[in-house]
């Protein structure tokens, strides 16, 4: 009987210590599935404001409002984006073949420090994104 008592209390345990693994980075990024998010910056106008969708299966799409408020992909003028992201080191960050040092992050905000400068986004409110866009695109 104490042999039995202590099994269940060791599965217990070891279930509770499985259980309390912190959330992956690449679920944090994603929401475990996709997830948008805003650049937090005061260069950009609010219309202009770049939105970065991510999602589990590494894709990386640009959307922002246009002049008519109308949320739309973002394509950009003459340079080629490669729609990817991934973590190529525990705190590197490659999104769009461009390496990124991740300073910090959480399901809400992540930071984030190219050669030349440091960046936060921030998770996009639900308002922001049109019903059609919530999905993995």
């Amino acid at each position: 009987m104490k042999r039995l008592f202590i099994y269940f209390l060791l599965c217990g345990v070891l279930g509770l210590i499985t259980s309390c693994q912190p959330e992956s980075k690449e679920d944090m990024l994603t929401g475990g599935n996709y997830k948008y998010w805003v650049l937090k910056s005061s260069d950009w106008k609010d219309t202009a404001k770049p939105i970065v969708y991510l999602d589990k299966n590494f894709k990386c799409l640009l959307f922002a409002k246009d002049a008519n408020g109308k949320f739309a992909r973002y394509i950009g003028s003459d340079i080629i984006l490669n729609e990817k992201w991934y973590l190529s080191a525990p705190n590197i960050f490659d999104m769009g073949n461009r390496d990124y040092e991740l300073i910090s992050s959480t399901d809400s905000i992540f930071t984030f420090k190219s050669r030349k400068t440091t960046d936060t986004l921030i998770a996009a409110p639900e308002n922001l994104i049109p019903e059609s866009f919530k999905k993995i695109q």
